[in-house]
């Protein structure tokens, strides 16, 4: 889009999907921020370097066993764990934004090469959203007590 085009500021509600416990880090960093699509974008300008690995990272299978001989799928045995529940972040980008988020999307489809017949299949706007979000939220301290200094 030509930054002199009126559509480019137009505003393009999205709604991305994400994993809850990302979510609730979200909510605590979007206390310092002036909106859900700011703090996305900030994410996305601090790890657009990082962002093919970051999504590469988060499409690799669990840690298996070193000796699991096929440990890209889950067996009914190693399966048993709980699936993440997803909830919606809506946001809300000027088309020009938007279309910028798309292109980023696309080059981090390209770098990592998970076409839409290859084990991972298509790269999603959340999926990369989601990816540099979880690099640049602090992450979640573990409860119990502080440790003295």
């Amino acid at each position: 889009m030509d930054l002199d085009d009126p559509a480019a500021l137009a505003v393009s509600p999205t709604v991305l999907s994400v994993p809850a416990p990302l979510m609730a880090r979200f909510e605590r960093a979007w206390r310092n921020s002036t909106s859900n699509t700011e703090l996305v974008l900030d994410a996305l300008r601090a790890h657009l370097a990082d962002l093919p690995r970051l999504v590469a990272e988060a499409r690799r299978p669990a840690a298996a066993d070193a000796g699991e001989l096929f440990p890209w799928r889950t067996s009914a045995q190693r399966g048993k764990t709980a699936k993440v529940r997803r909830v919606q972040l809506p946001i809300r980008p000027l088309a020009g934004e938007l279309q910028v988020v798309d292109t980023l999307v696309g080059w981090v489809q390209q770098q990592i090469g998970a076409g839409p017949r290859s084990l991972g299949g298509r790269i999603t706007r959340s999926e990369v959203v989601v990816a540099a979000l979880d690099a640049h939220l602090p992450a979640d301290r573990p409860r119990g007590r502080r440790p003295r200094d």
